[in-house]
């Protein structure tokens, strides 16, 4: 409950107006708009459901599901279709000029450790590791109906009242092992990517973009869902992330996102890009113009308030309303430049910080170190003005694209496939850098020959030292 006085709700959109707001969230705040009669200057762009929830609630246990839901419950269609459809009549309500429908807030991974026994689970991922070209004999197994999802996932008891918690188990040692546990890893971004794919162009028929929100890390330190991954499924029509962290040192990386968002945008057709900004975290005007500048054209500060309703709240702040203004009056003086434009030339270097090296490292002795290497090379990329392309391990698989000059790869595991096109790459003349233990192994964590073969053995002692602490969404 917001307001229950029309007058108070008109106010309230006039401040709105004046921060260059011209677009609401949710049913409810176009009818108190139109309640008070102000609402025909905020349907620019309207932003709704089928909601902030995972569609994965329609087969729980508490549904009459099996633990965690499976993914490919066929009983899932049926519900997300009836959602889809009350959906799209609220959008179309709204009469906005631009619809973007949310389906998960800050989405993860649809089933974890339900993956382990569930014999429709396994028949798909058999299905899935035949079209990735992997035999049975390089997982260890005798035929293909032998396959099982690897154990990824063990449960440990959290504390009175609490949930159980999941944490990865330790992967196995054998070579074979190893690659069935990679592929059961990239398994659940796929398995997450397919429950969208029919709604997509559902809502693309009625000409309503759909986008699951990103939380403010893409795959980082090896989170379960990928962003390139789950985007190639072709599971949104719309690219939406948020940049909320409070920890000043993270206020950086925002143009790391944007550049990784740009990249995935034009890979699948120029698909529009969206993001939430939280002013009461700090540097809203930055933040908003590191997204900007990198192709993004729909804005969400997130939330105006008012404070006694909601938390994240910056209206009861005037220090940050005013920021919000300025940073307003700038967009809408760079305007004619920014909208709708496109970079002159395209980045004729590449940057690449591979999955197969963030899956590994989130159980490896190296832990987070790869990723921070990573994240400062970007940083000082950056900071010399070189633009970048963003690209990820199944772009180089597929091939350089002919502009790109120079390759940054960063992380000590690179997929053999890709690693065999960027080895004949630089022989062909192209010009690559690469870090400590760089490319030195492949998606199964053994020794990368390919890498070997263009860089030579380079057997030397592994020495860490310091460390960093890691990058919160707290101070």
């Amino acid at each position: 409950v917001r307001h229950n006085n029309p007058a108070i709700v008109a106010d309230e959109c006039r401040v709105l107006a004046l921060l260059g707001v011209n677009g609401l969230v949710d049913e409810k705040s176009i009818r108190m708009a139109e309640l008070a009669g102000v609402a025909a200057g905020f349907r620019k762009i309207y932003w709704g459901g089928p909601g902030s929830g995972s569609p994965m609630a329609a087969v729980s246990t508490a549904n009459g599901g099996e633990p965690d839901g499976c993914p490919f419950d066929p009983r899932l269609k049926q519900t997300m279709g009836e959602a889809i459809e009350r959906a799209i009549a609220q959008h179309e309500a709204s009469q906005a000029g631009e619809r973007w429908a949310l389906w998960w807030d800050e989405i993860g991974v649809a089933a974890k450790s339900h993956l382990h026994g569930c014999p429709r689970c396994a028949e798909q991922f058999r299905d899935y590791l035949q079209r990735h070209g992997v035999t049975p004999a390089d997982v260890g197994a005798t035929s293909a109906a032998a396959i099982e999802v690897y154990r990824l996932w063990k449960t440990e008891p959290a504390g009175a009242g609490k949930a159980p918690k999941q944490s990865l188990a330790t992967p196995p040692a054998a070579a074979t092992d190893r690659l069935r546990y990679y592929y059961s890893y990239r398994f659940m971004t796929h398995v997450t990517g397919q429950l969208f794919t029919d709604a997509a162009r559902r809502f693309d028929q009625a000409n309503i973009r759909l986008y699951a929100m990103q939380g403010p890390t893409p795959s980082w330190n090896g989170s379960s869902l990928d962003w390139h991954e789950f985007y190639d499924t072709h599971a949104n029509t719309a690219l939406v992330f948020e940049t909320s962290n409070r920890d000043p040192r993270s206020w950086q990386w925002e143009s790391y996102l944007g550049d990784i968002m740009r990249g995935i945008g034009q890979r699948h057709g120029d698909l529009p890009i969206g993001c939430l900004v939280k002013p009461h975290r700090g540097a809203p005007s930055q933040r908003l113009l590191s997204v900007v500048t990198r192709g993004t054209r729909a804005i969400e500060w997130y939330t105006y308030g008012p404070d006694y309703s909601k938390g994240d709240s910056f209206s009861q702040s005037p220090e940050l309303i005013e920021e919000v203004a300025e940073a307003g009056r700038f967009l809408a003086t760079a305007e004619p430049f920014l909208a709708r434009a496109r970079w002159l030339a395209e980045p004729e270097v590449a940057f690449v910080f591979p999955r197969s090296s963030e899956i590994w490292g989130r159980v490896g002795p190296l832990g987070a170190t790869a990723l921070e290497n990573a994240k400062w090379v970007y940083l000082a990329l950056r900071h010399a003005h070189i633009p970048v392309q963003i690209l990820s391990e199944q772009q180089l698989a597929e091939g350089l694209p002919d502009r790109i000059k120079a390759l940054y790869i960063v992380g000590p595991n690179l997929r053999r496939d890709a690693t065999t096109k960027v080895a004949a790459w630089v022989r062909a003349g192209g010009t690559l850098w690469t870090d400590a233990e760089g490319l030195a192994r492949d998606e199964a964590d053994q020794p990368n020959i390919a890498a070997q073969e263009l860089l030579g053995d380079r057997r030397l002692p592994l020495a860490t030292w310091g460390s960093c602490p890691e990058y919160r969404a707290t101070r």
